[in-house]
């Protein structure tokens, strides 16, 4: 469907801002995904693995880059799909883009999750130190799992 391009450690496949015309899906090696490369707050996002994909939120609705994409070994493969090579995809091959969906589904579904459960660590933090009452041992370990995630340190794989 797409072109192959093979990469070498720490090429960049994309950087934060880019304009955003295609997805790229992993074929072969390892991606980091990362957030404000080569700033003092940089935070590796994610690795990603053969058979998974990344742009593909870009792709769709045309806005930059949220984050830099660097290959993290020699002989990464990856495959570049344009809009209208997906279109034409998901018109003549809806299995293989109902694959895609299904990996964009549960990624939204883990950032939901994230998501709420940042919320809840702010809602008890703020609880505890506003009723001056001590943060559980679960508390303390979410505000330095969030803190430690801020600071730049490695995610778990997407």
């Amino acid at each position: 469907m797409g072109k192959l391009k093979t990469y070498h450690q720490n090429d960049v496949i994309f950087c934060q801002g880019d304009e955003s015309k295609s997805m790229f899906i992993v074929r072969k090696g390892r991606v980091g995904v990362i957030l404000d490369r080569g700033s003092d707050h940089e935070n590796f996002l994610a690795e990603l693995l053969s058979g998974q994909f990344l742009g593909e939120i870009g792709m769709l609705d045309s806005l930059p880059r949220s984050a830099t994409a660097i290959a993290l070994e020699d002989g990464t493969e990856l495959e570049e799909i344009c809009e209208e090579e997906f279109q034409a995809e998901f018109e003549q091959n809806p299995d293989r883009v109902f694959v895609l969906m299904l990996q964009m589904a549960a990624r939204l579904h883990r950032t939901t999750g994230s998501y709420i459960d940042v919320c809840r660590t702010v809602r008890e933090t703020l609880d505890a130190e506003n009723g001056n009452l001590p943060k559980s041992e679960d508390l303390q370990a979410r505000i330095s799992k969030y803190t430690s995630l801020a600071a730049g340190s490695p995610a778990a794989t997407y």
